[in-house]
């Protein structure tokens, strides 16, 4: 039975004392050399004092800002305030900041150097010019798959032109996801060809290797069959190259032959990694590697 009870608290840990007493006839047979302050007066109980302490974890209400980075700077891009160059894209005008595309569009800044305010961007779909502003400010993907059905190659063609590299292999690899088919792989392979795509020209060659007859009745195969150098591609590919390889985590010193054989996610693997160009044709993106 508790014959006595004290609590204080004390930061984060609560202290009681404690004061328990036992019969001696049930423990009393192991107890012979224990002062007798400890017993009872009539020697039947043993007192024991024992301190405990008690953990309490106090959670406490914590709250953070969420990030506004985004939103806030695709709100700079829609006020002109700050502005140092306005875009004429067909019936509509777009503000930007020069600090931003030397960063992000390089070829686009180049063309404002010789503008007094106002550039015009012919031949470009106003929604096509804001959404790669729209990544060249807060690298946003505003698209899904039905929006690159129908607009995947301007927007391709954009993001090349204005040098916005970042945007372009991000949409040459949702194209290879989402919408690259064998029945549409002969006319990815030709854009592909003439827009330095190195990944999405794979992807539509190993259409061809895998699924030949498939490939040779897209509409396009009249187009490719005018391109030698292209035919001979293909037709090289499924008989006479090895099968590419995949192998981004291999530390070794890559002999020319093993680069030549990397496929181009391996090959961009690598050159990001050693802080490299990973935009243009596959045999630019080996030379580049076999440099290195």
């Amino acid at each position: 039975h508790a014959q006595d009870a004290k609590c204080s608290n004390r930061g984060t840990r609560s202290e009681r004392m404690f004061c328990y007493g036992y019969p001696l006839d049930s423990y009393g047979h192991g107890l012979k050399n224990v002062s007798s302050k400890y017993f009872s007066e009539n020697g039947s109980t043993l007192t024991i004092h024992a301190t405990i302490q008690v953990k309490v974890n106090l959670k406490r209400a914590c709250w953070a800002p969420k990030q506004k980075l985004k939103s806030e700077l695709l709100k700079m891009m829609d006020d002109p305030q700050w502005a140092d160059v306005v875009f004429d894209v067909g019936d509509r005008s777009f503000s930007a900041h020069r600090a931003f595309l030397a960063l992000r569009a390089p070829a686009l800044c180049e063309m404002t150097k010789q503008a007094q305010g106002h550039v015009s961007i012919p031949d470009v779909q106003p929604a096509i010019f804001q959404a790669m502003m729209r990544f060249v400010y807060a690298g946003e993907l505003c698209y899904d798959t039905e929006f690159l059905r129908s607009n995947g190659r301007a927007l391709l063609e954009a993001a090349d032109r204005f040098g916005c590299k970042e945007l372009k292999l991000h949409i040459e690899s949702e194209i290879v996801k989402s919408i690259l088919t064998v029945e549409n792989a002969g006319e990815w392979v030709l854009f592909a060809d003439s827009h330095s795509l190195a990944l999405l020209k794979e992807a539509a060659v190993d259409m061809f290797v895998s699924d030949t007859a498939r490939f040779m009745k897209c509409p396009s195969w009249v187009q490719i069959k005018e391109s030698s150098e292209l035919v001979c591609e293909l037709w090289e590919t499924k008989y006479c190259s090895k099968k590419r390889s995949r192998d981004p985590t291999n530390d070794e010193e890559d002999s020319d032959e093993a680069i030549a054989n990397m496929d181009v996610a391996t090959l961009r693997d690598k050159l990001e990694a050693n802080g490299m160009d990973v935009d243009g044709t596959r045999v630019m993106l080996v030379k580049r590697l076999k440099r290195e």
